[in-house]
């Protein structure tokens, strides 16, 4: 299976990757619809066994002092997508008109702003 961003391959994140899934569509919808993009269908199968240590090692008769799971599994990831277009991405144009859909509910500022402490990393803002 080759990667369809293999451009990206080599992009470095400070987040971790734990698991991809890829797709690739072409929608064509209004603004303010919901698009859902389904079928990225993943299959697990977890084995496992748990016995009394040195008995269910035991040739023969280990087995009767273990316990086997076999676990079978299948998710699909469903996305729900609602695009929302902005047409002049200016402080007094669209942008202002979706403030409140942004996660920040700050008023945007046209002014630049300077800190006067710094941010702390522990993730309170002061």
């Amino acid at each position: 299976m080759q990667d369809p961003n293999r451009s990206l391959g080599d992009v470095e994140s400070s987040v971790p990757q734990i698991q991809v899934r890829e797709m690739d569509s072409l929608l064509r919808i209004n603004s303010g619809q919901t698009a859902v993009l389904g079928g990225l269908i993943q299959d697990g199968v977890d084995l496992g066994r748990v016995g009394t240590p040195v008995l269910s090692e035991l040739p023969g008769i280990g087995d009767a002092f273990s316990y086997r799971s076999n676990r079978v599994s299948k998710t699909e990831l469903v996305i729900f997508l609602r695009p929302r277009v902005i047409r002049d991405a200016s402080v007094s144009g669209d942008l202002a008109d979706y403030q409140h859909y942004l996660p920040d509910q700050q008023p945007l500022s046209s002014e630049p702003q300077r800190l006067t402490q710094p941010l702390s990393l522990s993730g309170g803002g002061t």
